[in-house]
């Protein structure tokens, strides 16, 4: 009875995590990182499928937000920028993550026999200097990420001289060689991962920090004038918190050509915990982006 009631226990403790699979991407890689090989995880074929996944029930999942050399993820952002996100869904924390990019392909393919390339979009610009200089007539292959590159390998649809760019612990899980490594142009190259949970109450396993200074908003203009052109820096100068980044999309709920603003925004330097908490000064910041006929809409907060 007593081993019974300690598997349950240990079982609740356990953390359920969502990531952009299959096994063997940089953001499962982050997400053994962050939650350790103890956690559950469940592999998702698109970063759209993970933000689903999370809102169905799944406590936290784990998306690619930016690349320091190749900049956003695309696909993140999109999510972000639907209604949805700031209802069922929250970023919660950042993880980031060295990334090493490697050239893989079957067993006794040599790097001249190479006509074929698969990664994910962002790797395959990571590496754009490697693959002109050393396989400049190669087709370049997307792929939903660089794990399924690796996958595409050993499918019964694969043929001879395809590679793949992705990490070297595919080595292993797909049986495949490494040709070469670290072929990134940048070999100071990041990844920088979100977080996400359905709940901004839900405790983290292992939380970085106990104190919040940092919070994402998405900012665009009210529905009541979708006449006028947003004026964004009006509602960044009543918003009067630290902003330290502004990603852009189209706000597809409204008139063509219209903007969502996702801003990260920073505690001020030096403001300790007191009467007035970080959730009530984000709260009074919203409220002057709403006298100034703006939306804002609480994205994340960790």
């Amino acid at each position: 009875m007593i081993q019974d009631v300690a598997a349950m226990k240990s079982a609740h403790l356990k953390p359920k995590v969502a990531f952009l699979g299959p096994v063997g991407t940089y953001t499962h890689e982050a997400a053994l990182q962050r939650f350790g090989s103890d956690a559950e995880y469940t592999e998702a074929p698109t970063i759209a499928a993970v933000f689903k996944t999370v809102a169905l029930g799944t406590p936290f999942g784990l998306v690619p937000q930016e690349n320091s050399t190749f900049g956003s993820v695309v696909e993140t952002y999109d999510f972000l920028a639907s209604p949805d996100v700031g209802q069922s869904i929250f970023v919660r924390g950042e993880i980031v993550l060295a990334v090493q990019h490697c050239l893989l392909a079957p067993k006794g393919t040599k790097l001249a026999d190479v006509k074929r390339v698969f990664s994910h979009e962002q790797a395959l610009g990571q590496c754009g200097r490697f693959l002109s200089a050393h396989l400049p007539q190669a087709d370049l292959v997307k792929t939903s990420s660089t794990a399924a590159a690796a996958q595409a390998l050993v499918s019964p649809d694969a043929t001879p001289g395809d590679a793949a760019i992705c990490s070297s612990i595919c080595t292993s899980i797909f049986g495949l060689e490494k040709l070469c490594q670290g072929i990134q142009d940048v070999k100071t190259n990041f990844t920088r991962f979100f977080v996400v949970s359905g709940s901004l109450e839900l405790p983290l396993p292992n939380p970085q920090s106990t104190r919040h200074s940092q919070a994402l908003l998405r900012i665009q203009a009210s529905s009541q004038n979708e006449n006028d052109l947003p004026d964004i820096g009006k509602f960044l100068q009543v918003l009067s918190l630290p902003a330290t980044r502004i990603d852009r999309r189209p706000d597809l709920s409204k008139a063509p050509f219209r903007s969502a603003y996702m801003v990260e925004i920073h505690r001020r330097s030096g403001h300790i915990d007191g009467a007035i908490s970080w959730s009530s000064e984000l709260q009074n910041a919203i409220r002057r982006v709403e006298a100034e006929n703006g939306e804002a809409t609480l994205l994340g907060l960790w």
